[in-house]
């Protein structure tokens, strides 16, 4: 949560910005379209894991919850790595029949490519559009030198 003295910056700043380059503040701090298609492509996955596969592989093996359904939700890309990618590996050990290794496989698959994902590229670009739109502010000199240019 941000303190007292961010949020008293943000509005300042804000205050003396167009309405769109205002926005452009809250879109650095991960509001903008691209951090919420981020964020979808995360619930899909989380979906596409915990709900589909999950059900595909419990409705062949009743009984126990298998691996898949046992998953908490997966909200970042690093719980591909620790916690999706072993629990499709384990569900493809565990497989009984072609069709459990059919949907384990490409739940691996789905954990390699939501690995790639990279949430921090996105907030970087935005926080740097959102200082290019602030250094032409009024009042504004550079007090550090050419170097910081």
């Amino acid at each position: 949560m941000a303190s007292v003295p961010v949020h008293a910056f943000h509005d300042e700043i804000a205050s003396s910005l167009t309405a769109g380059a205002a926005e452009m503040l809250d879109d650095a701090r991960g509001g903008g379209p691209e951090f919420r298609e981020m964020n979808r492509a995360l619930m899909l996955a989380d979906r596409a894991a915990r709900e589909w596969a999950a059900s595909a592989i419990a409705s062949e093996r009743p009984g126990a919850p298998n691996h898949l359904e046992q998953l908490g939700q997966l909200g970042k890309p690093e719980d591909a790595h620790h916690v999706l990618d072993p629990a499709a590996r384990l569900e493809q050990t565990a497989a009984t029949s072609t069709g459990q290794c059919d949907v384990a496989l490409p739940v691996q698959d789905l954990a390699a490519a939501v690995q790639e994902l990279d949430t921090e590229s996105i907030i970087v670009e935005q926080a740097n559009a959102a200082m290019a739109d602030l250094v032409p502010l009024a009042g504004w000199h550079n007090q550090l030198g050419p170097r910081f240019e």
